[in-house]
Protein backbone atom coordinates (compact mmCIF):
# COMPACT_ATOMS: atom_id res chain seq x y z
CA UNK A 1 0.00 0.00 0.00
CA UNK A 2 2.53 2.37 0.56
CA UNK A 3 4.35 2.30 -2.40
CA UNK A 4 0.22 2.60 -4.38
CA UNK A 5 -0.57 5.16 -2.37
CA UNK A 6 2.35 8.02 -3.13
CA UNK A 7 2.22 7.09 -6.70
CA UNK A 8 -1.17 7.90 -7.10
CA UNK A 9 -0.40 10.95 -4.34
CA UNK A 10 2.75 11.68 -7.24
CA UNK A 11 0.43 11.62 -9.89
CA UNK A 12 -2.36 13.86 -8.78
CA UNK A 13 -0.23 16.58 -7.58
CA UNK A 14 1.77 15.97 -11.05
CA UNK A 15 -1.34 17.31 -12.53
CA UNK A 16 -1.73 20.30 -10.46
CA UNK A 17 1.80 21.51 -10.79
CA UNK A 18 2.50 21.04 -6.56
CA UNK A 19 5.75 18.78 -7.27
CA UNK A 20 6.96 22.10 -9.70
CA UNK A 21 6.10 24.23 -6.44
CA UNK A 22 8.55 22.50 -4.34
CA UNK A 23 11.17 21.36 -7.23
CA UNK A 24 12.85 24.45 -7.29
CA UNK A 25 15.23 24.44 -9.65
CA UNK A 26 13.00 21.85 -11.79
CA UNK A 27 15.30 19.15 -12.21
CA UNK A 28 12.85 16.31 -11.17
CA UNK A 29 14.21 16.00 -7.72
CA UNK A 30 13.57 17.35 -4.47
CA UNK A 31 16.12 18.21 -2.10
CA UNK A 32 16.21 19.27 1.84
CA UNK A 33 16.61 22.83 0.96
CA UNK A 34 13.65 22.69 -1.30
CA UNK A 35 11.70 20.84 0.93
CA UNK A 36 12.28 23.01 3.96
CA UNK A 37 11.74 26.12 1.83
CA UNK A 38 8.33 25.04 0.83
CA UNK A 39 7.17 24.29 4.33
CA UNK A 40 8.40 27.32 5.32
CA UNK A 41 6.43 29.09 2.43
CA UNK A 42 3.34 27.12 3.39
CA UNK A 43 3.49 28.41 7.14
CA UNK A 44 5.69 31.59 7.19
CA UNK A 45 6.69 32.59 10.59
CA UNK A 46 4.96 35.79 10.66
CA UNK A 47 1.73 33.73 9.67
CA UNK A 48 2.03 31.54 13.08
CA UNK A 49 3.13 35.07 15.11
CA UNK A 50 -0.40 36.16 15.34
CA UNK A 51 0.97 37.90 18.54
CA UNK A 52 3.55 39.81 16.54
CA UNK A 53 5.93 40.04 18.80
CA UNK A 54 8.41 38.44 16.74
CA UNK A 55 8.56 35.12 18.26
CA UNK A 56 6.56 31.84 18.50
CA UNK A 57 5.15 30.57 21.68
CA UNK A 58 3.15 27.60 22.34
CA UNK A 59 -0.01 28.60 21.66
CA UNK A 60 1.18 30.14 18.26
CA UNK A 61 3.05 26.66 17.39
CA UNK A 62 0.81 23.87 18.90
CA UNK A 63 3.85 21.64 18.23
CA UNK A 64 5.65 23.24 21.45
CA UNK A 65 3.17 22.27 24.02
CA UNK A 66 4.93 19.25 24.57
CA UNK A 67 7.91 20.50 26.48
CA UNK A 68 10.78 18.52 25.11
CA UNK A 69 10.03 19.76 21.51
CA UNK A 70 10.13 23.04 22.85
CA UNK A 71 13.47 22.84 25.07
CA UNK A 72 15.03 20.94 21.78
CA UNK A 73 14.64 24.18 19.33
CA UNK A 74 14.64 27.11 22.14
CA UNK A 75 18.35 27.92 21.90
CA UNK A 76 18.30 30.91 24.03
CA UNK A 77 15.69 29.02 26.60
CA UNK A 78 13.08 32.19 26.45
CA UNK A 79 9.76 30.06 25.88
CA UNK A 80 9.55 30.55 22.51
CA UNK A 81 11.18 30.33 19.47
CA UNK A 82 12.38 32.96 17.41
CA UNK A 83 12.90 33.05 13.54
CA UNK A 84 15.65 31.23 13.15
CA UNK A 85 15.06 28.94 16.02
CA UNK A 86 11.93 28.18 13.76
CA UNK A 87 13.72 27.67 10.68
CA UNK A 88 15.68 25.01 12.55
CA UNK A 89 12.23 23.30 13.66
CA UNK A 90 11.01 22.84 10.44
CA UNK A 91 14.60 22.20 8.87
CA UNK A 92 14.22 18.67 11.48
CA UNK A 93 10.54 18.38 10.38
CA UNK A 94 11.53 17.95 6.70
CA UNK A 95 14.92 15.90 7.81
CA UNK A 96 12.24 13.48 9.20
CA UNK A 97 9.81 13.77 5.67
CA UNK A 98 13.08 12.71 3.87
CA UNK A 99 13.65 9.69 6.51
CA UNK A 100 10.61 8.40 5.93
CA UNK A 101 10.11 8.71 2.41
CA UNK A 102 13.16 8.13 0.69
CA UNK A 103 13.24 4.81 -0.41
CA UNK A 104 17.03 5.25 -0.48
CA UNK A 105 19.39 7.20 1.57
CA UNK A 106 20.49 9.59 -0.89
CA UNK A 107 18.76 12.35 1.11
CA UNK A 108 16.94 13.47 -2.37
CA UNK A 109 13.58 12.11 -3.13
CA UNK A 110 12.41 11.21 -6.62
CA UNK A 111 9.27 10.03 -8.21
CA UNK A 112 6.72 8.72 -5.70
CA UNK A 113 8.89 10.14 -3.28
CA UNK A 114 8.20 13.32 -3.58
CA UNK A 115 4.26 13.14 -2.98
CA UNK A 116 5.44 10.91 -0.10
CA UNK A 117 7.63 14.12 1.64
CA UNK A 118 4.89 16.71 0.40
CA UNK A 119 2.45 15.05 2.32
CA UNK A 120 4.70 14.81 5.20
CA UNK A 121 5.49 17.85 5.53
CA UNK A 122 2.17 19.48 5.03
CA UNK A 123 1.16 17.25 8.30
CA UNK A 124 2.85 19.83 10.35
CA UNK A 125 -0.14 21.98 11.84
CA UNK A 126 -1.34 24.58 10.08
CA UNK A 127 -1.84 27.81 12.08
CA UNK A 128 -5.79 28.47 13.23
Amino acid sequence: MRKILPFMIFALLASTGAVAAVDANGDGKVTLDELTDYKLEQVPFAARDRSHDGYLDPVELPELTNNETLTAYDSDHDGKLSPTEYRTFITDFAIAAMALCAENEDDILTGSEVACGIQSVRDLRQPN
